[in-house]
C-alpha cells in the first residue's frame, strides 16, 4: 500500500447514471492522480437521490475500484453537488477594516457579512463567491489584500442548495463509511478541471451534459456571474432512442454510444446497424440514418433550452470564450458542431486538465466534475502552498464562507 495519506485527496462525484471516485496526491506543486473507479448509478435523478441502497452500492463499487488502483483506502472525500435545488443570489457585505491594512481576515469577515441575508429555511449556502471589492468607495478591485484603507465592501454571489437533498446526499455517503469533509458546487468543480484562466476572464459558459442534467455556469472577469440547471440529459437522449428504435433501455444506451451522432448530414445513406428486440423479438437492422434523426431531434430541443436560458440571462454576448460542453453526454459524435450553429458562439468540448497521471483512466468528459472535485480538495488543503494554476481561486473569491457548510454536515451526519 502507498503510505501517503497526509497529502491524499479523494472525489466523489455522484451522478444520475454514474458514480466516480477519484484519488489524487498533491507533491512539489502538481496534483497527481493515482486512482479512479466508476460504477453505474440508477438511484439519482437530477441531483436527488431517489434509491438510497442503490446509490450507497455505486458509491462502494466506484471507491473499492479507486482504492485498488491506487493501493491505498478511503476514509473522507470532497463532494459535489449539482441539480435543480442550487441557485445565486446577489448579496452585498460591508466591514470598517481591522488594520491598517487589509487581510485575508478582513476579506472573510466582509464575505460572512454578505452571506448574513434571509434565505429560505429549505436552503444551505454553499460558496459565497466574491463578485468584486469596494475600498473607502474605488470600486471594481479584483483583490484588495494589502491596500490601505477603513472601509471593505464586496458584492458576492451566494450559491445556494437544498437541505433535504445535501442531507439525503451526505447521510448515503455516510452508509458507506465515508465522510465527507467539504461539499462544491458540481458546476465550479467541472469548471476548475475544463477551463483556462483567459477564457473565464472574457467570458465562457460551461455547460455539463449528465445523465439527468445539464449543468449551467457563465464566468465574466473571472467570476462567477449565474448558475442554472436544466432537467434534461444524456438519459433522455437513450430512452428516445429506445422508443424510437424499440429496443431496451440498455440496448438503445450502447448503439447511441457507438453509432450515434447529433447530425443526420454525418451517417452514409446505406449503412445499417444491429438492434436488439424487445422481449423475445429477434435483433433486426436498422438504417444509421433513423438513429441519427432521432437523436438530432433530441440535440436540438437539448440545445435550445441551453440557449433559452443563456438568452434569458442575457449573457451571450459576453461568452468571448464561447462555450464548453462537458460531462458524458457531450461525446454524442456532431453536438459540438451543432451547438456553434444553435449558439452561434465558438464551442468546444472539455476535457479534465491540470492534472498529471495515469491520464488514460480520466481523459474524458465523464470524469470532469470528478477532477475539478480533486483541484478544489488540493486548493482547499494545500492553497497556502499550492502553486499550480488553481492556486488563486479559492483564497480570491471564497475564503471564510465553509463554517455554515460544514456545521450543517455535522448535524446531518450525526442524525
Amino acid at each position: 500500500m502507498r503510505d501517503n495519506r497526509n497529502q491524499m485527496i479523494a472525489a466523489l462525484d455522484i451522478g444520475s447514471t454514474k458514480v466516480v471516485v477519484a484519488i489524487a496526491t498533491y507533491g512539489q506543486g502538481e496534483v497527481e492522480v493515482i486512482g479512479v473507479g466508476k460504477s453505474e448509478n440508477n438511484g439519482v435523478r437530477q441531483g436527488q437521490i431517489v434509491n438510497m441502497a442503490e446509490t450507497a452500492q455505486a458509491i462502494m463499487e466506484a471507491k473499492e475500484e479507486a482504492e485498488l488502483m491506487a493501493g491505498v483506502k478511503l476514509s473522507q472525500v470532497y463532494l459535489s453537488v449539482g441539480g435543480q435545488g442550487v441557485k445565486a443570489i446577489a448579496s452585498r457585505g460591508l466591514v470598517p477594516v481591522s488594520g491598517k491594512e487589509i487581510s485575508k481576515s478582513d476579506i472573510g469577515r466582509v464575505l460572512e457579512v454578505a452571506r448574513a441575508i434571509h434565505i429560505p429555511e429549505e436552503s444551505r449556502i454553499l460558496h459565497a463567491l466574491a463578485q468584486s471589492f469596494t475600498v473607502d468607495g474605488q470600486g471594481g478591485i479584483e483583490t484588495p489584500i494589502s491596500m490601505k484603507g477603513v472601509r471593505l465592501e464586496v458584492d458576492a454571489q451566494l450559491i445556494t442548495i437544498s437541505e433535504k437533498c445535501l442531507s439525503n446526499l451526505l447521510a448515503c455517503v455516510q452508509k458507506t463509511g465515508l465522510k465527507v469533509k467539504q461539499v462544491v458546487l458540481d458546476q465550479y468543480a467541472s469548471t476548475l478541471a475544463t477551463v483556462q484562466e483567459d477564457e473565464k476572464e472574457i467570458g465562457v459558459a460551461v455547460v455539463e451534459i449528465g445523465g439527468g442534467t445539464c449543468e449551467v455556469v457563465v464566468y465574466k472577469d473571472s467570476c462567477i456571474t449565474h448558475v442554472g440547471s436544466i432537467p434534461v440529459g444524456g438519459l433522455n437522449f437513450t430512452q428516445d432512442v429506445a422508443v424510437g428504435l424499440r429496443t431496451p433501455i440498455g440496448s438503445a444506451e450502447v448503439v447511441k454510444k457507438k453509432y450515434g451522432t447529433a447530425l443526420v448530414d454525418m451517417v452514409g445513406e446505406d449503412e445499417q446497424i444491429d438492434v436488439q428486440g424487445l422481449g423475445e423479438r429477434k435483433s433486426r437492422q436498422v438504417s444509421r440514418i433513423e438513429l441519427s434523426r432521432i437523436l438530432e431531434a433530441r440535440a436540438e430541443e437539448t440545445l435550445s433550452l441551453i440557449f433559452n436560458q443563456l438568452s434569458d440571462w442575457d449573457v451571450l454576448k459576453d461568452l468571448g470564450a464561447g462555450v464548453i460542453l462537458t460531462g458524458g453526454g457531450s461525446l454524442l459524435q456532431g453536438l459540438v458542431e451543432l451547438a456553434e450553429f444553435t449558439f452561434d458562439v465558438p464551442v468546444r468540448r472539455g476535457v479534465p486538465r491540470n492534472v498529471i497521471g495515469m491520464r488514460e483512466a480520466y481523459n474524458s468528459p465523464v470524469f470532469s466534475t470528478a477532477i475539478g472535485t480533486l483541484l478544489f480538495g488540493c486548493e482547499q488543503e494545500f492553497a497556502p502552498n499550492i502553486k499550480s494554476r488553481t492556486t488563486n481561486i479559492m483564497t480570491k473569491k471564497t475564503s471564510g464562507t465553509w463554517d455554515q457548510v460544514r456545521n450543517f454536515m455535522s448535524k446531518a451526519l450525526s442524525i
